[in-house]
């Protein structure tokens, strides 16, 4: 899959953490990076209100539309209605707006996938035909438009299925008809909120060989079942990085022996010993996780 470079136009200052480094509060989105990505996992609603950005439709015209599209959603057609979804609610998936200053409407489909979990698919409206464009797993947010409420970007949180245990972010763009993948990132389900955000980032190096990520800012016993789920997660641990790997932290947390904990996402490193969400998941981000400051420089 795509590496995506992330590490692009910080304003890094580098000084021991002092008390008023950090804070509670979301910092201005301009401030640094991870804030571009809703903070990190920890700051999203749920849902997205497709009443404040899809355009009205009678139902004429969204029948018209949507039946163009039952080759694409033959699962549902042929299967879905049996019990497991309504032909109401299969009309109400679909959500119009622009994805290009054509003045046609296209389509979003964030509805039911046919299993587990949930699919989000755009169609681009060709005048005779909708022509797919774009697909994924789970759900859309921070959906962004332009002066002509053109669809520029959008965000996709994909929380796993079906035995969850990876967290995946990610940012698209769409130009020229097509929707393009702008960066991602990904942390293993359960990653331990830090109640306290650096003020500025920091660029950060893992100091010494074989240093463990984990997704809660403590050592859990490594005899002790990881993770739930079929993963060979010893402990809490999430990945492990050499010496001279990257990363930016972005926050700080103290355990219950006093060891301090940096939340960081690292980069994509050249070669890895172990890494869960590069062995199971299908997508290869930088990974969000705890690290020892003591490891870190």
């Amino acid at each position: 899959m795509k590496k995506i470079l992330i590490l692009i136009g910080f304003s890094i200052v580098f000084f021991a953490c002092k008390s008023n480094e950090l804070t509670t509060q979301i910092a201005p989105e301009n401030e640094f990076f991870a804030l571009k990505k809703d903070a990190l996992f920890f700051f999203r609603s749920n849902q997205l209100d497709w009443g404040a950005y899809e355009e009205p439709v009678d139902t004429a015209t969204r029948a018209k539309y949507v039946a163009q599209l039952d080759t694409s959603f033959w699962y549902i057609i042929d299967y879905g209605f049996e019990g497991f979804y309504t032909k109401e609610e299969y009309y109400n998936s679909f959500h119009f707006l622009h994805l290009n200053d054509d003045n046609e409407l296209d389509l979003i489909y964030e509805g039911w996938g046919g299993g587990e979990g949930t699919v989000v698919k755009a169609f681009i409206n060709e005048g005779e035909q909708m022509k797919f464009l774009f697909d994924n797993y789970q759900q859309l947010y921070d959906l962004q438009f332009d002066e002509k409420r053109c669809l520029k970007s959008f965000k996709v949180l994909d929380f796993g299925c079906c035995v969850p245990f990876d967290l995946l972010m990610s940012q698209y763009t769409i130009k020229n008809n097509t929707i393009e993948l702008e960066w991602g990132l990904s942390a293993l389900s359960g990653l331990e909120e830090p109640k306290h955000f650096f003020r500025k980032a920091k660029k950060v190096k893992v100091a010494k060989p074989k240093v463990d990520m984990r997704y809660e800012p403590w050592i859990a016993p490594e005899d002790e079942p990881g993770y739930s789920g079929p993963l060979e997660v010893v402990g809490n641990k999430t990945a492990l990085y050499n010496k001279g790997d990257k990363g930016v932290a972005y926050a700080e947390t103290k355990d219950t022996i006093g060891n301090v904990w940096w939340l960081v996402e690292m980069e994509v490193p050249d070669t890895t010993d172990f890494n869960i969400m590069y062995k199971y998941s299908q997508k290869t981000y930088p990974v969000l996780g705890w690290i020892n400051k003591n490891d870190l420089k």
